[in-house]
């Protein structure tokens, strides 16, 4: 922490060392410190433009997998070298990529807090995706315009159809409903229409990872995960968590 809390622009800790102390019963009695006795990592609070990354939230331990790499050093090797991915979404993705592979057994956690400024480790989106991305801020009322090679991306052809998910709500449950189309662009609707917004917009399914920009329903909604596809279901990690879709007969 010493070495990287003079840092003018990141200074980054990552550690996969979160076990139980060994010492901790003998550490305890001698030393009154309640950091002693429990299990895993104790929690940090960095200063500056500093991120501290657990392999396992404070207080709990992490998985040695069954591979060469525990699931988190898996996750990071998968994630770290990702072009145009901002810092703090870099370590998004590798929190959902190990709660997927541990079943939310184990859950990575980043502490400390940035400034705005966007910090990329590998390098920053190119020119074009910048401007998809501001286009994809314009207001609600916006019209949909056709695909383009910027504005509508890769779909995984297992994934292009109608899909459907049971959403627990306050008066049972309704039924969500996503429409990918191989030309990048999707449609939601929700049964009953007062469960969830109806909207539409680009969409992007490619080597496990995904990303959502609506453009008409929603106002400035973007999203963006995981995937993976098991026959007839496709396992879809997001802003909201893991869901698992099944295909429709719509």
């Amino acid at each position: 922490m010493l070495q990287v809390s003079n840092t003018g622009s990141l200074g980054l800790v990552i550690l996969d060392a979160c076990r139980n102390n060994p010492f901790a019963a003998k550490m305890s009695r001698s030393l009154a410190t309640r950091a002693t006795a429990g299990s895993g990592l104790g929690r940090i609070e960095p200063v500056g433009n500093v991120l501290v990354a657990y392999a396992a939230r404070d207080g709990t331990t992490a998985l040695d997998g069954d591979g060469r790499n525990s699931p988190f050093a898996a996750a990071l090797l998968r994630n770290i070298e990702t072009t145009g991915v901002e810092v703090t979404f870099m370590f998004r993705n590798v929190r959902d990529d190990v709660m997927e592979a541990t079943r939310n057994a184990q859950q990575p956690f980043v502490y400390g807090s940035l400034s705005r400024k966007a910090i990329y480790l590998v390098a920053a989106p190119p020119a074009d995706a910048a401007a998809t991305k501001q286009a994809n801020a314009a207001p609600a009322t916006a019209a949909l315009s056709a695909p383009s090679a910027t504005a509508a991306g890769a779909i995984d052809p297992a994934l292009v159809g109608t899909w459907e998910i049971m959403v627990p709500n306050g008066r049972g449950q309704s039924r969500w409903v996503w429409r990918i189309m191989a030309d990048g662009t999707y449609q939601f609707h929700a049964e009953p229409s007062r469960a969830a917004r109806p909207h539409e917009g680009t969409v992007s399914f490619a080597n496990g990872r995904w990303t959502l920009h609506a453009l008409r329903g929603l106002r400035n909604y973007n999203d963006g995960g995981s995937y993976e596809v098991r026959g007839t279901i496709a396992v879809i990690t997001g802003k909201l968590g893991t869901g698992y879709w099944k295909r429709s007969v719509e």
